[in-house]
């Protein structure tokens, strides 16, 4: 075979360095494989994904980790893999935060996050790992219903809440201005007696608030119109959705929940209910 020319040379490494350079303005490249997948290399971090997993599906998750300062602000590593309907996502982490309280809370409701915009709602189990991805501490899927979206907020309802009950509810909520411009994440379930409880978050002390208490039950009046004269009651939750105290309609110095777990104490404020 006849030996390339110096010319013939020099226009395959321009054309190659052109292709490469395309990649890595996307931030999203491909860098070959290694013993724990193929390799996308995202911002600062690296992702390996398994042979479970396709090249677009661990894109899609590149994208959406580009969405977090967690993901855009430090060097990171991670795996993607998946098991039946289960995806996993494999985090490198320090030691020092996997027993973290306010990491953990942050991780629970990523794995939302994750779900609704990587995984089109599937399931996803969070390991944190060592620097060799063998695992530390395992989450699993978070799960508080069936999501409805009202823009980007979301309703997660229960099994026994009908898709009209969750469309009242989200509309009224839209229509307040609860459900915005900004996310908002809230829950809504039914008990035995019909009485539906719906579920805020809440910084760690606000539910002993007493102009908030107060708005909490001119919400949980204006909810209850709204579902036809059901009642309907206001759970102030921590942001694992513990509930810490209920308000109703009718009074707002409703027993409090038994005490919500330490993680609470350094929960971010959330909108309060409209009055």
């Amino acid at each position: 075979m006849q030996n390339l020319t110096s010319a013939a040379r020099s226009a395959l490494v321009f054309r190659s360095t052109t292709i490469l350079g395309l990649l890595l303005l996307l931030g999203i490249a491909a860098s070959g494989c290694s013993k724990h997948g193929k390799e996308l290399e995202v911002g600062k971090g690296t992702l390996y994904y398994t042979e479970n997993v396709t090249e677009d599906e661990a894109k899609k998750l590149a994208e959406t980790l580009q969405k977090s300062s967690h993901f855009t602000d430090k060097e990171w590593k991670a795996q993607l893999d998946k098991a039946g309907a289960l995806w996993k996502f494999r985090l490198v982490e320090d030691a020092g935060k996997v027993n973290d309280p306010t990491f953990k809370v942050w991780l629970i409701n990523y794995n939302l996050q994750l779900s609704k915009l990587a995984f089109n709602d599937g399931k996803v189990q969070i390991d944190l790992c060592d620097d060799d991805f063998n695992t530390l501490k395992t989450f699993p899927p978070t799960y508080y219903g069936r999501r409805v979206g009202f823009g980007s907020s979301d309703l997660y309802i229960g099994n026994n809440i009908t898709p009209d009950e969750a469309k009242t509810v989200g509309s009224y909520l839209v229509k307040i201005g609860y459900f915005g411009k900004s996310p908002e994440t809230a829950q809504l379930q039914k008990g035995s007696d019909g009485r539906y409880a719906f579920r805020i978050m809440v910084k760690s002390g606000t539910e002993n608030n007493p102009d908030f208490l107060q708005r909490s039950q001119k919400f949980a009046q204006g909810l209850t119109a709204a579902m036809g004269n059901k009642p309907v009651e206001i759970h102030l939750c921590n942001l694992l959705f513990k509930t810490v105290r209920v308000v109703k309609g009718d009074s707002a110095t409703a027993a409090a929940a038994p005490a919500a777990p330490a993680d609470a104490a350094k929960q971010p404020t959330t909108k309060k209910p409209n009055s």
